[in-house]
């Protein structure tokens, strides 16, 4: 991982690093949370799901350290230039990383709640959105590490590939609700699975932002690419 800026005053890196660390500890965290919920629509496990929903404790532990440690970093250091722009970013990053892992737990409770009621043949499709949404937390994240804009700016363009696969299975839902009203009770459980894993996916573009500010100290200047038309279920 590229470590933080050194400074002369040798407290100021080991808070740094500190900080480092702890967003390190989050972000894997939620990157293996949002995985974990994504593979349980597959098996169809409420042990592994309340397991995710378990799971998913540590990170409101691990960001509550994380803004504890930005607010001694601000107070004692008082940062200015980089080092503010390093420090915001990284309170911003790890927001993001807490609602992935916020939202992993969601997925897990809709989980569950599907394996009560009737297969659907979307389930499959709901996972492929899944899978793609997690390569885009892993880029991103990579991103993050390595401070690659190019990386960071991937992600940001692939959010419109996710926003029109959520689209088309919202059509597709919508249609199977339509031809059979047994259909509502999965299909409607399915529409709320998918808007979770949906919102990841602009949370990772959200954090392809911060890394594009953190590392070129200048905002994304053009429109984000959107592909959902979805809009009511937002």
């Amino acid at each position: 991982m590229t470590p933080p800026p050194s400074h002369t005053l040798k407290s100021f890196d080991v808070q740094l690093a500190q900080l480092n660390l702890t967003v390190t500890r989050l972000g894997e965290s939620a990157k293996s949370l949002f995985s974990a919920a994504v593979q349980v629509l597959a098996r169809h496990s409420d042990s592994a799901a309340t397991q995710v929903i378990a799971d998913a404790v540590e990170s409101d532990h691990l960001y509550d350290q994380v803004n504890r440690e930005v607010m001694g970093v601000l107070a004692l250091n008082a940062p200015v230039a980089d080092d503010l722009r390093y420090v915001v970013a990284v309170l911003k990053i790890a927001a993001n990383l807490h609602s992935i892992a916020r939202a992993a737990a969601s997925i897990a409770r809709g989980s569950i709640a599907l394996n009560a009621r009737a297969a659907s043949r979307s389930v499959r499709r709901v996972k492929r959105l899944g899978d793609s949404v997690f390569c885009m937390i892993e880029i991103v994240w990579d991103a993050y590490v390595e401070r690659d804009v190019n990386k960071a700016m991937d992600v940001w363009e692939h959010d419109r590939e996710v926003d029109e696969q959520h689209s088309g299975l919202f059509r597709e839902l919508l249609t199977y609700m339509m031809e059979e009203p047994r259909n509502i009770a999965t299909c409607s459980q399915l529409l709320f699975i998918a808007k979770s894993i949906e919102r990841v996916g602009d949370y990772a573009t959200n954090m392809a932002e911060m890394v594009h500010f953190m590392v070129t100290g200048r905002a994304v200047d053009e429109p984000r690419p959107k592909g959902d038309s979805t809009v009511a279920l937002s």
